[in-house]
């Protein structure tokens, strides 16, 4: 097999294997106004329900600009429920929060297999005094009340009836998206091979 040859088919191989792309599946309000607040707990959350599975890999969130800028570590983590409630932990990153302050922005986190139907939380810790990640207004609600404490235990043990509260602005994002490979490149690598086989049957043998 000449160099010409190996060169395409391992072009064929490397173009025809799937790739996988940080990718929206899920938002709450992205495109929404922070409200001019500050959180006034530890820690607050909300209840999430996918409406598809996915794996997912991110959140960001959008924090009002309203008070100081100073910089602070918050934890962002996914539950099974909160843990008052007898929740697990899922997953968790920290951030700054300044970094999301005024603009869309959040960590990632190794892949957290969410179910369709299945309820979550999505908790955020150490945020007492910096500017609210709640729409104002908001358009699209999570379920149920959101939680929070004020002891900074991560147990989300007390609701927060307020309806406006219910409005955070997340954005949602997997890495497990595949990017399908049009149909062509299979028909284009078929041929390749092929030939490949063809010319090796063609070779003569080696003394």
């Amino acid at each position: 097999m000449n160099k010409f040859t190996h060169t395409f088919i391992l072009l064929f191989i490397t173009t025809a294997t799937s790739a996988n792309a940080s990718t929206v599946v899920d938002a709450f309000n992205d495109t929404a106004t922070p409200a001019q607040s500050f959180f006034s707990a530890e820690d607050w959350g909300w209840f999430y329900i996918p409406s598809m599975s996915y794996s997912l890999n991110g959140i960001k969130t959008e924090f009002s600009t309203f008070g100081f800028g100073t910089p602070k570590t918050v934890t962002l983590e996914v539950l099974t429920a909160p843990r008052s409630d007898g929740g697990t932990l899922l997953g968790s990153a920290s951030f700054d929060w300044t970094t999301a302050r005024g603009t869309l922005n959040g960590p990632t986190f190794p892949d957290i297999p969410l179910t369709a139907g299945d309820t979550y939380f999505i908790g955020f810790r150490n945020v007492f005094g910096i500017g609210v990640n709640i729409a104002d207004p908001g358009t699209r609600a999570m379920p149920g009340v959101s939680r929070l404490d004020i002891d900074g235990s991560g147990s989300y043990n007390l609701e927060q009836t307020d309806p406006r509260n219910s409005y955070p602005i997340l954005q949602f994002t997997s890495g497990s998206t595949t990017i399908p490979i049009p149909s062509t490149f299979w028909l284009f690598g078929t041929a390749i091979t092929g030939l490949w086989v063809s010319m090796r049957r063609k070779d003569p043998p080696k003394p």
